[in-house]
């Protein structure tokens, strides 16, 4: 028998059987508020139903339905969130505290129902009042402020929301305070811990109360003791009244007063007792003349006593010692030359004798002048000299050159004639010849010696005219040109010119005096000779791939001054210097993202370098709040696994940025710090 069941399940589907009373055994699940229908029954509740129908061939189809209806799935979820973000339910977006609930779908196509409980945290804010002293920081999260001003700075609460802190800062400039002082010599001052006597300009440092600086400008002056001096003059019997002492005899006294801001006045005194003044008085007056002396006149030699008073009002006593003075007698004694004449008063004379003149003196008294003139006849000398050959011999006005017997009238200090006779003889000449050896090599010396024929032994010698030796040989001579002389014992000088040869110039030379390279680089050393290099040596060593080669490559580690010594086949030594700098190139490369999925590629972090770093002393790894996650020290560069596996305490960080610090040593010695950022992904 052939049957054909027909049934709507929310659509429509068609069973058919071909065989006789079959059953059917359905399992279904419909959400929440929908129905299952068989034939004409309408299931919604979970169970197990059986339903019978009859087809249109009159045979029965039994359906065995196991019925699940599916609840609602409810989620009631807490979530927190910081004031501007949302947050995301589905397609449904929250950004204000509140409960809400959204209606989902979920996989099996049912409702889903999520009660969201939902906290927006507002900004936080906090206002902060601080005052802190000049030349000091005041500090909020990283940020630093050192003036005063209203500051905002934006942070990170551990919830990672905003927070803001204002911040109204006072900085306190340092107090600055002058004080004037004044102070009576030996007397002090005591400023803060130190003590002053002297006058000057001071400064301290204190600390106020509050613990900032106060600076303290003292201005003192220390007063000397007022010094004055009298001078006063008295007569013997009387006295001077200086405070409370009186004096009476000549001296210098000194009293000690207290001026009206207490410090001592000096007073010097210098005081003077004139005696009765007693003057003497040594008077001459020629014969006939006279003498006067206040009211009274004298003319006879004597001693005579006057009383008057002074200027001080003082007795002056004044003794007189008179002389009248008879006529002068002076006697001459003079020497004119023969032919010469000799003038005295109104008279003139020209031959020996005695002679007598009347004369009025310049005191105004007679003179008499007595003269003994002495006429000099003409004076004879002779002279011996003698010259070398070539030289000239000066005698009054005239010039000689060779041997013979000259005569000369000169002027005798007195004016008067003198005949000099002059004998004059010619020396021999000498004959000078040198000999000079030259050195060989820069910085050697040569050697000049001399020989001589002819003049008068022993010889002196000398290489440049003013100093002479007894030896005719010269060592140690530079190179460059000597006037020699030679001098015998007559004084006779002979002069030549010999040369001491400057040695061939040896040159040895790089073509640049200074060379920069790149650490890490090499260059060949190429020096150039104008001479043939019998030996030759490198200094230093250091760096170079073959010090005993003539061009070698150099490869230094930091900058170095190489020396090339070279020697000629005469045993001349040249230096050349060359200087290579070596500029740090710090080839350094640091990954800014790595993805520790442990694939092989690019699961570490670390810095790479191309062998200059000698190691990374140490290594840190930091998140955005400044705790550290990974920290290492003493790592070789480029070792693979060396570095941070995105890990901390064992578990895997989440993709993000994060801060590094990098401590470098380098092979040159020098070391280097970096720092920056890298993201890590999953």
């Amino acid at each position: 028998m052939q049957r054909s069941i027909s049934r709507l399940l929310g659509i429509s589907l068609i069973f058919m059987f071909h065989f006789a009373d079959a059953q059917t055994n359905l399992t279904v699940t419909i959400c929440s508020g929908q129905s299952y229908s068989v034939g004409n029954n309408n299931f919604n509740t979970t169970g197990m139903y059986q339903t019978i129908l009859v087809g249109s061939n009159g045979l029965d189809s039994i359906v065995n339905l196991n019925l699940t209806v599916l609840p609602p799935v409810v989620n009631n979820v807490s979530a927190t969130i910081c004031s501007g973000q949302s947050y995301f339910v589905g397609n449904f977006t929250y950004s204000s505290t509140g409960q809400y609930m959204a209606m989902l779908v979920s996989p099996a196509g049912c409702d889903s129902i999520v009660n969201l409980d939902l906290t927006v945290l507002p900004p936080v804010q906090n206002s902060v009042s601080a005052t802190i002293c000049s030349g000091n920081s005041y500090y909020v999260g990283n940020f630093t402020y050192s003036t005063t001003g209203q500051y905002q700075a934006l942070l990170l609460t551990p919830d990672g929301c905003d927070s803001i802190i204002n911040l109204d800062l006072t900085v306190l400039p340092p107090i600055q305070n002058n004080l004037t002082k004044v102070i009576c010599s030996g007397q002090t001052y005591q400023f803060g811990n130190t003590v002053y006597s002297t006058s000057g300009q001071y400064q301290n440092q204190f600390v106020t109360p509050g613990g900032c600086d106060s600076i303290v400008h003292l201005d003192l002056t220390v007063l000397p003791p007022i010094q004055n001096n009298l001078t006063k003059v008295i007569c013997a019997g009387q006295t001077y009244q200086l405070g409370n002492t009186v004096y009476s005899t000549s001296g210098q006294y000194q009293n000690q007063f207290v001026t009206p801001g207490g410090c001592d006045s000096i007073v010097n005194l210098d005081l003077t007792v004139l005696p009765p003044l007693q003057q003497t008085l040594n008077a001459t007056v020629c014969n006939g003349a006279s003498y006067m002396l206040g009211d009274s006149v004298y003319s006879v030699s004597g001693t005579y006593q006057q009383v008057f008073t002074s200027f001080y009002g003082c007795d002056s006593t004044v003794t007189l010692n008179l002389t009248v003075l008879p006529p002068v007698v002076n006697t001459l004694t003079e020497s004119i030359c023969q032919g010469q004449s000799f003038a005295l008063g109104d008279s003139t004379y020209s031959m020996s004798g005695n002679y007598q003149e009347l004369l009025l003196s310049t005191n105004g008294c007679d003179s008499l002048i007595a003269l003994n003139l002495t006429v000099l006849p003409p004076i004879q000398s002779q002279i011996d000299a003698a010259i070398c050959e070539g030289e000239t011999y000066s005698f009054g006005d005239s010039v000689y050159s060779v041997s013979g017997d000259y005569q000369q009238i000169l002027t005798t200090a007195a004016g008067c004639d003198s005949i000099v006779m002059l004998h004059l003889a010619t020396t021999q000449a000498m004959t000078v010849s040198s000999q000079s050896i030259s050195p060989v090599c820069a910085g050697q010396t040569g050697e000049i010696t001399l020989d001589v024929s002819g003049g008068t032994a022993p010889y002196l010698y000398s290489l440049d005219g003013i100093l002479y030796q007894d030896q005719p040989s010269f060592f140690n001579l530079p190179p460059g040109t000597y006037a020699l002389a030679v001098q015998d014992s007559n004084g006779c000088t002979a002069t030549l010119a010999d040369i001491i040869e400057m040695p061939a110039v040896l040159s040895l030379a790089f073509p640049d005096s200074i060379i920069s390279i790149v650490s890490g680089d090499s260059i060949t050393l190429q020096p150039s000779a104008n001479f043939t290099v019998d030996t030759f040596y490198w200094q230093p060593a250091t760096g170079l791939d073959c010090p005993d080669c003539w061009e070698p490559v150099a490869k230094p580690e930091k900058s170095t001054v190489y020396q090339l010594f070279a020697y000629s086949e005469d045993g001349c030594e040249v230096m050349a210097a060359l200087r290579m700098i070596v500029k740090s190139s710090r080839r350094i490369y640091i990954p800014n993202i790595f993805k520790p999925d442990r694939d092989g590629l690019n699961d570490t972090f670390s810095l790479y370098s191309d062998g200059q770093v000698e190691q990374i002393v140490q290594m840190h790894i930091y998140d955005r709040w400044g705790n550290e996650l990974f920290a290492d020290k003493n790592l070789v560069p480029n070792t693979l696994g060396s570095g941070w596996d995105g890990r901390y305490k064992g578990k895997p960080m989440s993709p993000g940025v994060y801060i590094y610090y990098f401590e470098v040593l380098f092979k040159d010695g020098s070391s280097h710090k970096y720092s920056g950022d890298v993201t890590l992904v999953r």
